[in-house]
């Protein structure tokens, strides 16, 4: 009697847990899913057409518990991309979030204050140069000119590919983000690149973990050493501590009258903000 009660609970569950995991009827049509595995993932594009063939230019594919809507039409895509309510970034980036309360930022958040941030970056970046050729020309040729001096000095030997090119990229927008370039052999940024090389390696662990949530239970030994999240959890730190360090600079020298760099521009504009902004979309360090 017990074992049949038991088999009964184990049914009543596993019905429940598929109707109250099956896509919600507003969703696009697409292939048939797998209760809390979804379906076969797309890792070509004969796949990709397949799809479109069958189910329309709007499909849902599902893998673990992300379901994700797939756009094959530029139309579509044009009409959607403008909407406010589509500019949300997915749950995914907030691990590479530096602000700890996901409230503050430009690349890994949403809503009122990245609308407000990014409308600030944008003015002042074009103000500083970037959205002209003159100060920007100046500053591709001047890395232009590094680059070729730096790989003259390998003297044609054999090497592994240097970071060069990556600093030197870095380079022309750090001057206008900080006023300042890096040497392009320095190890400070070259380490920031191994580790970069480390995150992509392991990028795809990083994604099974979106993708099936309940691997944030397993132990943290076992998410950094054997999932990869070491790489990303160095990269933060590497990047976070560069970050503070040039912002602190920029705070010990800062004169409102000559802003210097962007930086410079935002600590101004942080320092001459009043309340009557609305809560929640004043300029920070954090942001910053």
């Amino acid at each position: 009697m017990l074992l049949e009660l038991l088999l009964l609970l184990l049914l009543l569950l596993f019905i429940y847990a598929v109707l109250h995991d099956r896509r919600p009827a507003a969703m696009p049509p697409g292939p048939p899913e797998v209760p809390y595995v979804g379906q076969i993932p797309i890792v070509t594009a004969e796949q990709g057409v397949q799809l479109r063939k069958k189910y329309g230019d709007i499909v849902t594919q599902r893998l673990g518990n992300t379901r994700t809507v797939l756009l094959f039409s530029y139309s579509d895509v044009k009409e959607l991309f403008t909407k406010p309510e589509l500019a949300s970034r997915p749950q995914f980036f907030n691990k590479f979030n530096f602000d700890e309360t996901l409230s503050y930022g430009v690349l890994f958040n949403s809503g009122p204050h990245w609308s407000h941030s990014r409308k600030f970056i944008q003015r002042q970046l074009r103000e500083l140069g970037t959205g002209g050729t003159s100060r920007l020309e100046e500053a591709v040729h001047m890395e232009a000119r590094a680059l070729v001096e730096h790989l003259t000095s390998l003297e044609s030997k054999p090497t592994l590919y240097p970071h060069c090119f990556e600093i030197a990229v870095l380079n022309v927008l750090w001057q206008f983000v900080a006023g300042r370039r890096y040497e392009l052999d320095e190890e400070e940024v070259c380490s920031i690149f191994r580790t970069i090389e480390g995150v992509k390696r392991y990028a795809g662990y990083s994604v099974i973990i979106s993708v099936f949530p309940f691997l944030a239970w397993l132990p943290d030994v076992v998410q950094r050493h054997y999932l990869g999240q070491r790489y990303v959890q160095d990269f933060l730190q590497h990047m976070k501590a560069l970050f503070v360090r040039c912002v602190e600079e920029h705070q010990k020298t800062l004169d409102p009258a000559s802003p210097r760099d962007f930086i410079d521009d935002y600590l101004t504009e942080m320092a001459q903000q009043s309340e009557q902004h609305e809560p929640g979309l004043q300029l920070t360090v954090d942001g910053l």
